[in-house]
């Protein structure tokens, strides 16, 4: 489906369709894959798995889902077969939660997972920024097609006074957008030094 014209990131998407930026993107075995999450706590989570490499930023693998327990998330996680980095958590992810005296930082931990605190910044920042790194980014095409659609359909509330844009309306699309304005936010902290060894794989022909 073509990106909603008037969509937040319209011009992005039509840019890395254009591009050939939404294609095939293979697991790279030797490259850590990190997680990026938009936690939903009435609603959806949506999980961003991504490698890099040089400047190019791959974005491999997309879960989303609703009402699940975070065990359920880090069991789906698991279930691949990927060497994990960090797990880039936004600030809601640090509060205590009444209810159980821990944070959700602190329950992957005990799960075995490396969260990581985004930093916070307002939402049109982040939005800036995500326009910044979109040509740098590369998309799955099957296993990100739900991040696609995301992304495409990411829209602003319209006044019905003024019929002037207002702030991005929060719905089924907005989880995935969020996640990848806390990928833009995090992009230069995706490291491989754990890996401890050179890597000599081509680029995928990433657009200057």
């Amino acid at each position: 489906l073509p990106a909603v014209e008037g969509a937040i990131f319209f011009r992005d998407v039509m840019t890395m369709q254009a591009d050939g930026r939404i294609r095939p993107v293979p697991h790279d075995p030797l490259l850590p894959v990190h997680t990026v999450w938009d936690l939903g706590h009435a609603d959806n989570t949506s999980i961003i798995c991504v490698q890099v490499l040089g400047s190019e930023i791959r974005v491999i693998d997309y879960l989303e889902s609703n009402n699940q327990p975070l065990s359920a998330y880090v069991k789906e996680l698991a279930e691949r077969s990927y060497r994990w980095g960090d797990d880039f958590i936004p600030h809601d992810g640090w509060h205590t939660l009444m209810q159980t005296g821990q944070s959700v930082a602190d329950v992957l931990s005990a799960l075995g997972r490396k969260p990581i605190r985004v930093p916070m910044q307002t939402l049109e920042s982040g939005i800036k920024l995500a326009r910044e790194v979109f040509p740098r980014v590369f998309i799955d095409e099957r296993k990100g097609e739900k991040l696609v659609e995301c992304l495409k359909r990411y829209r602003r509330k319209i006044n019905v006074l003024t019929n002037e844009p207002g702030p991005p309306l929060h719905d089924e699309f907005s989880h995935g957008a969020d996640a990848m304005r806390y990928l833009a936010l995090n992009a230069d902290q995706l490291s491989n030094d754990s890996w401890g060894g050179k890597i000599h794989y081509p680029s995928l022909g990433m657009v200057a």
